[in-house]
């Protein structure tokens, strides 16, 4: 492995405004007066005056060009961290799959990739150049692309450079293949001498007037040119189409004069499944690619399935088995894009190399995640048939993560079958292990899919399993992908809610009314000035002053409140109601001081922004951009589709006076971005944050960095600003993995555990009010399958 290295340099530099060249002149031009100063006071028969002045004088020029060349010492700290590049390989159960064989080609390069007994240079002679002309048709067009655009004129120049190097590079390989056909068969010889012709007398010259003609300013979008690309273009595709006929005709030739042995190899290679032609390939670059790129590079190899894990060595066979231990039956694209994005938090990635059937089967959405992967690079070699086989899967099956008792439950999937026209299925819904939905699916087609939708009522409060199954077909590929779980929790009751706000500004205003409204939140408002409000049960409240009184809400939601209302120990208190009782603290910003007057306070460090003030916060204005990962989540989804709830938060949330502490720290999640001007992206050091978060202990913190989320409510009334903040609650309250009731839950801190790791159980007790319960001795058992496995004693967090 390439390790990282640190290197120092020390060196004297001068750091002042005027190079060190115009000192030197000024300083002899200086000096020069100092001498001819000095020669006429002598003259004037002043001698015991003349030395003193001249030495105060050369002393004082000096002094001035040392000030103005400002000598430093300058300390330059070079970090070099190598690059890395990652292998992910499939291993999960549709890589047990026998694909039938579509053509001799495909089998012999299977087989001649991982037998030394078939010999098929030719053919992959041919499907180099083919893919060599097939890289060059495709930045060709971007190429051209590009030069029709005033703005993009350097681009086009370097992108044509590059299409000259891989007209040169296919030409070579086109040569050679002809050159290996003189020896084997004489009609491909002729048919690739045509190709080469071709390419070297037309493609070739053509291409360099193209470059010519840019390079000298006579480049036109005009027909004229038009026509020579469009030449060019149908030459190259003539020719991938040409090449491609070669190599089945060459592969019938090689199957048509192979021995016993040849054949016998071919068909045994047409029994291996998936998993064992890509053992094979691995096992076989291994050495010839991979072991080369990790002599410049770190490697890095993976293998996947519902989740990742790491594989030691340069061996691929035994980790990829469908044997192992901990192998699994469904296919996660999103848990190998994951850990490309944790991978990228600490290294350099060059580029991922992703072997997949692509036979994604669980919940989640791998195009969310790889939203996020903006600047990997990540190239997917598809494995398995082109010719999609008789199958019925289940996919893409969602649900909300949480929701609120006796609200609607609405799951949705798509189902797919191949081959499959004629077949009625049934789909059945099961919730709890108890089929209580199902709808008979009739295929009309061979290639049939068409979106599911069940709408359940949740009733019982804490985590439910949603399982969706299909009937399986004879002769399907594979069952594994007829089902799909899902787990929604169901939050019991009403959210308690504390709503706090120095003055009656628009957000409290509307905040309050929306609450009064929904019926699911049960909340208590202050508005400290002019004069105290009390919402439903229609008390008026105050601070709380201890941690249980805080603790009595769910969510606490603070404005712009002075820091003498909110003393240092009520500010000690909301912190460890954060971090050791797990509420959620939503921070509002202001003008006056939240959170300038709490930032070096106790709430500082639970705060997901940086005590530092962001320059671009004096900006005239800002519109609000959802970033990658605020669309990996449902708060900031405010209408049905992304690009409606896009278009939104960019258009009717503008902001005129974002808050200096907009600055994100490293460990905050940015889920919406304030954009100054008309920048299209949160990108570079425009990016300001305008709602981000931060887990803070077992709780977290909320911040937006100003009071003008009411804006979704102009022109649609309350429908989008009552969305985004129901979102809000549900998903503050949602992040307790657990169950139990108002009084008692059962919390754990994530739903699945590798083998032989801890198990973490947290007991909250408390009174139908909210407020907690202390003093009690209690067990907490683990069953399985009806079984115990495991007791404990629980034990009281006495600082909690």
């Amino acid at each position: 492995m390439l390790a990282s290295q640190v290197q120092t340099i020390r060196e004297f530099a001068y750091a002042g405004q005027f190079p060190p060249t115009s000192l030197v002149i000024a300083g002899v031009v200086l000096g020069g007066c100092v001498v001819a100063l000095t020669w006429w006071e002598l003259r004037r028969n002043r001698p015991r005056l003349t030395p003193v002045l001249a030495i105060l004088r050369v002393t004082a020029l000096a002094v001035v060009l040392w000030m103005l060349a400002e000598p430093v010492t300058r300390t330059t700290v070079r970090r070099t961290q190598p690059k890395t590049v990652t292998f992910m390989a499939d291993a999960s159960a549709s890589m047990g799959i026998v694909d039938p064989v579509q053509d001799q080609a495909e089998a012999i390069r299977w087989a001649s990739m991982q037998d030394v007994s078939v010999s098929a240079d030719l053919l992959s002679g041919l499907d180099a150049a083919a893919l060599e002309i097939a890289m060059t048709r495709d930045l060709f067009a971007q190429s051209v692309e590009a030069a029709a655009k005033q703005e993009q004129v350097k681009t086009a120049r370097e992108s044509f450079a590059l299409v000259g190097r891989w007209v040169d590079s296919a030409d070579k390989q086109l040569r050679a293949s002809a050159e290996h056909a003189n020896k084997t068969n004489d009609a491909c010889r002729q048919n690739l001498r045509k190709i080469s012709s071709t390419w070297h007398d037309l493609v070739a010259p053509t291409i360099r007037e193209l470059a010519d003609d840019l390079d000298q300013g006579r480049w036109s979008a005009v027909q004229s040119q038009s026509g020579r690309t469009e030449q060019v273009r149908q030459i190259m595709n003539q020719a991938i189409a040409d090449l491609r006929q070669l190599a089945s005709q060459c592969a019938e030739d090689l199957g048509q004069q192979g021995g016993t042995v040849f054949r016998q190899t071919l068909e045994r290679h047409a029994q291996l499944s998936r998993r064992e032609k890509l053992n094979g390939f691995l096992e076989a670059v291994e050495s010839a690619v991979i072991g080369k790129i990790a002599r410049q590079v770190e490697v890095l190899r993976y293998g996947f399935d519902s989740q990742v894990f790491s594989i030691a060595g340069r061996g691929w066979s035994t980790p990829l088995s469908a044997d192992r231990a901990d192998a699994g039956q469904h296919t996660d694209l999103t848990a190998p894009l994951t850990q490309v994005e944790q991978d990228s938090g600490s290294r350099t990635t060059a580029a991922v190399v992703l072997f997949t059937d692509g036979a994604h089967n669980v919940d989640a959405d791998p195009v969310k995640r790889a939203a996020s992967l903006t600047q990997t690079p990540v190239y997917i070699v598809p494995l398995g048939n082109t010719k999609p086989v008789r199958d019925v899967m289940l996919h893409h099956a969602q649900a909300p993560r949480s929701v609120f008792q006796n609200n609607l439950v609405v799951i949705e999937a798509m189902l797919d079958a191949q081959d499959c026209a004629g077949e009625r299925l049934e789909v059945e819904l099961l919730e709890n292990d108890e089929v209580v939905d199902r709808q008979t699916i009739v295929v009309s087609s061979d290639a049939f899919f068409t979106p599911l939708s069940f709408k359940r009522k949740a009733e019982r409060a804490g985590m439910n399993e949603y399982h969706l199954r299909t009937t399986p077909v004879a002769e399907e590929r594979t069952k594994e992908n007829n089902q799909a779980s899902l787990r929604v929790e169901v939050t019991e009751g009403k959210i308690r809610v504390f709503l706090a706000d120095q003055l009656p500004r628009w957000e409290f205003r509307y905040l309050r009314n929306l609450f009064k409204r929904d019926e699911r939140i049960e909340f208590e408002s202050l508005l400290l000035d002019p004069v105290a409000a009390g919402g439903r049960p229609g008390e008026t409240v105050g601070i709380p002053n201890s941690l249980d009184g805080w603790s009595r809400y769910r969510v606490v939601i603070l404005g712009d409140i002075a820091a003498g209302i909110l003393t240092p120990a009520h500010q000690e208190q909301l912190k460890e109601y954060v971090s050791a009782r797990g509420g959620t603290l939503v921070l509002i910003a202001g003008d006056t001081a939240m959170p300038s007057a709490y930032l070096d306070g106790p709430l500082g460090a639970a705060m997901p922004v940086e005590p530092a003030k962001n320059i671009l916060a004096d900006r005239e204005s800002f519109h609000v951009v959802v970033t990658a990962e605020g669309r990996t989540t449902d708060v900031t989804q405010v209408a049905d589709d992304t690009a409606t709830s896009d278009q939104l938060w960019a258009e009717h949330v503008e902001v005129h006076r974002l808050s200096e502490y907009s600055l994100p720290r490293q460990t905050a999640h940015i889920w919406l971005a304030a954009i100054p001007g008309s920048a299209a992206s949160p990108a570079g050091t425009e990016i300001s944050a305008f709602l981000c978060w931060q887990q803070y202990g077992q709780g977290r913190v909320v911040y937006l960095a100003a009071p003008v989320t009411y804006r979704l409510r102009y022109r649609f009334g309350d429908l989008y600003h009552n969305r985004f903040w129901g979102q809000l609650m549900r998903w503050c309250v949602s992040r307790e993995i657990g169950s139990g009731s108002t009084t008692v839950r059962l919390v754990t801190d994530k739903t699945h555990y590798q083998s032989g790791e801890d198990v973490p159980v947290t007991v909250r007790l408390s009174h139908p009010n909210g407020q907690a319960v202390g003093k009690q001795q209690l067990n907490v058992v683990a069953v399985f399958d009806g079984s115990p496995q495991a007791t404990v004693v629980a034990t009281e967090e006495t600082d909690a």
